[in-house]
């Protein structure tokens, strides 16, 4: 899989490739990998998965094969949702609202 981008620690200044198996979401199934494919889909949308330029993050290293360290997982900081993620709770949130409106009147 080809590299989203790059991912630079702000106290070490490393730099590592970032790619989209990497990113763990908050929409992810429990049953489904974390990761698993280049999208994500939420109610019946999908939504590209990927990290905006600046985004914030926590992340885990691991070993390659190859002996270099690469990412193992990109996560929201401190369990929030990364941006690609947000829009679709934000969506839910306004539909939800929406919905119990409606329901009111």
């Amino acid at each position: 899989e080809a590299g989203l981008g790059v991912l630079v620690d702000l106290e070490t200044q490393a730099d590592f490739t970032v790619t989209r198996k990497a990113l763990r979401s908050l929409l992810d199934a429990e049953d489904v990998p974390a990761g698993a494919g280049s999208e994500t889909s939420y109610e019946g949308q999908a939504r590209a998965r990927a990290l905006f330029r600046g985004e914030f993050v926590e992340y885990e290293l691991q070993s390659a094969p190859s002996g270099t360290v690469e990412l193992a997982s990109v996560q929201g900081i401190r369990g929030w949702p990364l941006m690609f993620e947000a829009a679709s709770l934000l969506e839910k949130e306004l539909r939800q609202k929406s919905e119990h409106s409606r329901a009111r009147h």
